[in-house]
């Protein structure tokens, strides 16, 4: 058990020595005996994501966000227990950001579904959000930004290289973003707002 930060600097220095023994013997292929016990507890269950959204009258989708979340807790663990960087990090915080805007996009649209705004697009939703004083317009801003970044994943559609556009400062702009929609959506509803269903 680790009873300091001098130990915990200790095992983490010696976890990537051995990490990186496997990664020199193995290369890139695959080999049973070099698959590494991921760490319990840090992925958040499904019940625990799926609890944060229980405003939401459909089942499914509570759960499919639920799942989309624990792909973010990977990301997370990935950018805050390994030293990535580079490139590599930036393409997980893109894709972080990617997974953010659908959850956005499908809040907004389950949220407004049979109402003004409910089959438009996604930034006409979130106008319509503001409009109904549901969303304040900083976060409408923060939401569209997301869907802009989000964007970014059609990379056709990109008229310049994908190079130093993504920062963890981003990253946790988004989480923010989605923990405010969230919390705006639920409040709206237990204030007496029509079923989102």
């Amino acid at each position: 058990m680790i009873k300091d930060d001098q130990e915990l600097a200790e095992v983490t220095k010696d976890i990537g020595l051995k990490l990186q023994e496997v990664t020199d013997y193995i290369g890139d292929r695959n080999h049973e005996s070099a698959r590494i016990r991921f760490p319990r507890g840090y992925l958040r269950t499904c019940v625990e994501h799926r609890r944060k959204y229980s405003f939401l009258d459909d089942h499914t989708l509570q759960s499919n966000i639920a799942y989309a979340l624990m792909q973010t807790d990977l990301y997370r663990w990935m950018m805050n227990r390994t030293d990535i960087s580079g490139q590599a990090l930036e393409m997980l915080i893109k894709e972080e950001i990617s997974l953010i805007g659908e959850i956005i996009e499908s809040l907004t649209k389950k949220y407004l579904h049979g109402k003004r705004g409910g089959g438009q697009n996604y930034k006409y939703r979130s106008q319509v959000l503001v409009d109904e004083n549901i969303i304040s317009s900083a976060l409408k801003d923060d939401i569209d930004w997301i869907w802009d970044k989000r964007n970014d994943s059609h990379l056709f559609l990109l008229k310049e290289r994908v190079w130093q556009k993504y920062s963890m400062a981003d990253c946790n702009r988004a989480i923010r973003t989605l923990h405010s929609l969230r919390d705006s959506l639920a409040k709206n509803k237990e204030e007496g707002a029509p079923d989102i269903s």
